[in-house]
């Protein structure tokens, strides 16, 4: 089934290319003082003369744009979790290309080294491969690398406090990006959250009946419940694990004519069907959004 970008991440692409600052100043801008932009595609270095910078809320995009017309258009958490890295030209002489969506740090290199609030500035290293479909490790890609320090002007967020986290495994965990499958004409739908390690969270909900209340989840419920998906290397596929036991706590639900932003917190165990190996994701939280049906 073909996956739809979450809605947190549909609404923040494209701010770099139509927002300004409060003070009406463009956010494209020639590099200038200490800012810098180095990138290179397939061995050939570009010029990046122009650089988008932006933040909003938790979520940066960095865009970079070479006088040949190459892009690069890179996002990230403050946490240092990559998002989508995407290269096109304006021209369109080359396709859309866009890093692997699964357990990107096995596939792709990104530091983000610095985050300097007082001056704006944020400093990123990046490398690896960029693929026509970003599901699909077997298609065409490009290799790129580069490195940027760039000014970057905040940026109010369409929706504010989208995102979802928890400690999986006893790890801090943040999303970078995201999809959803399901929901059409009133059936289930699971909302994705992922970044760069091989955990997914999936929150399963249904527009026509999830409501604010506590749900107890384990084996047997289809809805209002989480999930866990762990990237399988060998397979180059997800897995997905049994949820044993847990709760999802559904605090707010709030129906827009374009939008319905759902929000809660959760705790879960779930366990890998093959191995019987369980992962304990506690402190959970999330606020999600959807296209409103």
């Amino acid at each position: 089934m073909k996956k739809l970008k979450n809605a947190l991440f549909v609404l923040f692409v494209g701010l770099a290319a139509s927002c300004s600052s409060d003070s009406d100043t463009p956010v494209n801008n020639p590099i200038t003082g200490d800012d810098y932009f180095n990138y290179t595609i397939d061995g050939v270095e570009q010029d990046i003369t122009q650089i988008t910078a932006v933040r909003s809320g938790n979520m940066f995009e960095v865009v970079g744009t070479a006088a040949s017309g190459r892009v690069v258009d890179v996002q990230f958490n403050k946490w240092g979790d990559v998002g989508d890295v995407q290269t096109l030209a304006n021209d369109f002489n080359i396709p859309w290309r866009t890093t692997y969506h699964y357990f990107k740090s096995n596939y792709f290199t990104f530091e983000l080294v610095s985050i300097d609030e007082a001056t704006k500035k944020v400093k990123v290293n990046f490398s690896g491969k960029v693929y026509d479909d970003e599901y699909i490790l077997s298609d065409g890609f490009s290799v790129i690398e580069g490195s940027f320090q760039v000014t970057y002007t905040d940026v109010a967020p369409i929706i504010s406090g989208l995102g979802v986290s928890a400690t999986v495994a006893g790890q801090e965990w943040h999303d970078s990006d995201g999809d959803i499958t399901g929901g059409w004409a009133g059936e289930d739908m699971t909302l994705n959250a992922s970044n760069d390690t091989k955990y997914t969270i999936g929150i399963v909900t249904n527009h026509d009946d999830t409501v604010v209340g506590n749900y107890s989840i384990g084996p047997n419920e289809t809805s209002n419940k989480m999930k866990l998906f762990v990237y399988n290397t060998e397979t180059d596929e997800e897995d997905e694990y049994i949820t044993v036991s847990g709760n999802m706590n559904v605090t707010t639900k709030t129906e827009g004519l374009q939008y319905t932003v759902i929000e809660g917190t959760f705790n879960f165990i779930a366990k890998n069907p093959d191995t019987n190996q369980t992962v304990t994701i506690t402190g959970g939280s999330f606020k999600q959004a959807y296209e409103t049906p």
